[in-house]
């Protein structure tokens, strides 16, 4: 059941690829476990069309639509995970589950960036971290 005919070694979990244009890794993994209650969708890719192409074709491969995600589980606060999931969720009306810590990187490195900024030159000062090194 999984795309592209790759392995899965748990029955039912399905594994999308979902591309990155222009990275050397070419796509993030998102996984599909089906439900009679409504999808789990695991990650959601970049807010591209090609991302959301591949999503939809993917999905289709199933038989299936946004629509019929009902649950949207976000792994970490990097965009290629989460980047599409406001769209997924508007379109599917799905329950949107992300860790507390992942949800405050998201709003820090977003909502307050020049915050984010000052944090993260803090920590790489206390890490030893050479001025010359540190932006500005």
């Amino acid at each position: 059941m999984a795309y592209y005919n790759d392995p899965i070694p748990y029955p039912g979990v399905c594994r999308l690829k979902l591309p990155l244009a222009g990275s050397p890794l070419k796509y993030v993994n998102a996984y599909l476990l089906p439900s009679t209650a409504g999808h789990l969708l695991i990650d959601t890719g970049w807010n591209t069309d090609d991302t959301n192409d591949a999503l939809a074709r993917q999905l289709q491969t199933f038989g299936l639509h946004a629509e019929d995600i009902a649950r949207i589980v976000i792994t970490h606060a990097h965009v290629d995970h989460y980047g599409m999931a406001a769209k997924v969720r508007r379109r599917s009306k799905a329950q949107l589950i992300m860790h507390a810590v992942e949800e405050k990187m998201i709003s820090l490195r977003y909502r307050q960036a020049r915050r984010f900024a000052h944090e993260t030159n803090q920590l790489l000062r206390s890490g030893g971290i050479e001025e010359k090194y540190i932006p500005d």
